[in-house]
């Protein structure tokens, strides 16, 4: 049952997903962007701890062999056992940036996502266990988005954003 509700999802997936942009240059709204950190916080912060057992606005995966999930929750990855307990984060030590859109691949080795902790939506790859996260593309004038892997695992497909004249990003063919 999971796994043909995964290979659902990944056929509709494919065939929205689009490989081109055409946007402005966004020389002016990059200014200083070599110091900026997206993983530090600004101005006057405060720490709060909850705990929850819910969410919306959610990405979650089925691991291949179906013992775990990953899901998105606040900015942060998170890697559960299917029978539930405690989530472990994946992508704490990104600071605030944003984590989200994970996507595991057929192996079950690695987990494709997006994240800004770079500056922009661009996409990344970790290990399973959250370890070795590294920027698989960068483009500072788009913003990925619904990352999955292709069913050989050689390849990852994500929807990819190129601002529009009024400067919101929209889905652009090439």
């Amino acid at each position: 049952m999971t796994l043909s509700f995964k290979k659902i999802i990944l056929g509709v997936a494919i065939s929205v997903m689009t490989v081109g942009v055409n946007s402005p240059s966004f020389a002016s709204y990059n200014e200083g962007a070599e110091n900026w950190d997206v993983s530090k916080p600004r101005g006057e912060t405060r720490e709060i701890s909850f705990t929850t057992d819910q969410g919306t606005w959610m990405s979650l995966d089925i691991s291949p062999n179906g013992k775990w999930i990953v899901f998105d929750l606040l900015g942060h990855i998170y890697r559960l056992d299917i029978k539930g307990g405690q989530a472990l984060s994946l992508t704490q030590s990104s600071g605030i940036a944003m984590n989200n859109h994970p996507s595991i691949s057929p192996d079950g080795t690695e987990i494709a996502f997006v994240s800004d902790r770079a500056g922009q939506e661009n996409l990344w790859v970790m290990d399973a266990d959250g370890t070795n996260p590294r920027q698989i593309f960068n483009d500072m004038e788009a913003r990925f988005a619904e990352t999955t892997w292709t069913p050989d695992g050689k390849s990852i497909v994500a929807t990819k954003r190129g601002a529009s004249p009024s400067g919101f990003y929209r889905t652009v063919d090439s």
